[in-house]
């Protein structure tokens, strides 16, 4: 049984954390559902209509400037949460000669800065309350895939920062568990932003999308029994310690599934 109480999940509204949101409200839990999609939230909460101790907020994490005042305005008085789901995020996708610098910012700051800053701001409320945090990597946080370094910048940030976090926080009593939930069949495709030459790029992705049902049945499995680490047993996350050992060869593997060198890299 799931010992905490009452989770903030961040990107509530659609792929995984929606998912995650569903499970818990089967759960009774209390609910803090953060999401920018606000017409997303609201018909999550009509479906969660029979859990009354729902709380949805409206606010969009690349706006890193107004944690302050989203911790003001809803997350002060809620001195009982007891568990961080850090699931928003989004892609801004472009090779580095292309891609804006300010969507680059944008996309570290939803995907890792925000994270962080929401985090520091409700950790009083996890220490008093032994509560956990939930931050969802990436297997681009360890493998640098082409035409996609905002997203693999932003996951590698968090990777490091809910690594260390661990490392600081179990003496004093707060889970920290680091999900790399795999490639799965939710929204977050269809609302990647494409910049440059890239926008027309097609890439051979050979991988099988995962049912988010599957990995949220996961995570909340490996919250359960305290685990500090989940992932799926598949060949992405095995490549990613092959691509550590053999670097050289994992790049040209990337380069190849990626067909870098005639699809992308052309003179503009």
């Amino acid at each position: 049984m799931i010992r905490y109480k009452k989770f903030l999940i961040t990107g509530a509204a659609s792929g995984l954390g929606k998912t995650l949101a569903k499970s818990l409200n089967n759960l009774e839990k209390e609910l803090i559902l953060l999401e920018k999609n606000f017409d997303g939230l609201k018909s999550l909460e009509n479906e969660l209509i029979k859990n009354q101790n729902i709380k949805i907020i409206h606010f969009d994490l690349s706006k890193k400037d107004l944690i302050d005042e989203l911790y003001k305005e809803h997350l002060k008085q809620e001195t009982n949460i007891d568990c961080l789901i850090n699931c928003a995020a989004y892609e801004a996708a472009g090779f580095f000669d292309d891609i804006p610098i300010e969507e680059m910012l944008k996309n570290i700051d939803t995907n890792a800065i925000s994270p962080i800053l929401l985090t520091k701001k409700i950790l009083p409320f996890l220490i008093k309350n032994n509560g956990a945090i939930i931050n969802m990597i990436s297997t681009m946080s360890t493998v640098g895939v082409p035409g996609r370094m905002s997203y693999c910048i932003s996951k590698s940030a968090l990777k490091s920062f809910s690594d260390v976090l661990r490392c600081e926080l179990k003496y004093q009593n707060v889970q920290v568990l680091t999900v790399y939930p795999e490639v799965m069949s939710t929204p977050f495709w269809e609302n990647v932003l494409y910049f440059g030459r890239i926008k027309n790029a097609m890439f051979n992705d050979p991988r099988k999308k995962n049912d988010p049902k599957k990995i949220a049945k996961g995570i909340l499995k490996a919250l359960e029994k305290d685990k500090f680490f989940y992932w799926q047993y598949s060949f992405t996350n095995l490549f990613s310690i092959f691509h550590f050992i053999f670097t050289n060869l994992g790049d040209k593997i990337v380069d190849f599934i990626c067909n870098i060198k005639n699809s992308n890299i052309k003179p503009k």
